[in-house]
């Protein structure tokens, strides 16, 4: 997703500041330690779950919590997350890949 589409797609959303963050996995930083360290302990519960990076630098992600569903920019429909991981509280945190 692009930064541009993140936008409008964070308005058509009804999202607001308290329901995300930006994060950055960086080449050679473990997933497991970045999904800890950036949200606490937990595990991941969709089939994919974060790669180490091994040609990138980096990698941003907007991380949405509380399942908040994503709009796509034209409104029609909902991305679906890359990654979700389930806090110990109970609650979700949804990451999406952008550039």
């Amino acid at each position: 997703m692009k930064a541009t589409d993140l936008v409008k797609s964070l308005s058509l959303s009804s999202i607001t500041s308290e329901d995300f963050k930006v994060v950055t996995l960086y080449k050679g930083q473990n997933p497991g330690v970045f999904m800890v360290d950036n949200f606490g302990d937990g595990r991941v519960t969709s089939p994919a779950s974060l790669k180490p990076l091994t040609i990138l630098e980096s990698q941003d992600y907007l991380a949405v919590y509380n399942n908040v569903p994503l709009a796509t920019p034209d409104g029609k429909s909902t991305f679906m997350p890359d990654c979700t991981y389930e806090l110990a509280n109970d609650s979700i945190v949804s990451l999406y890949i952008f550039n």
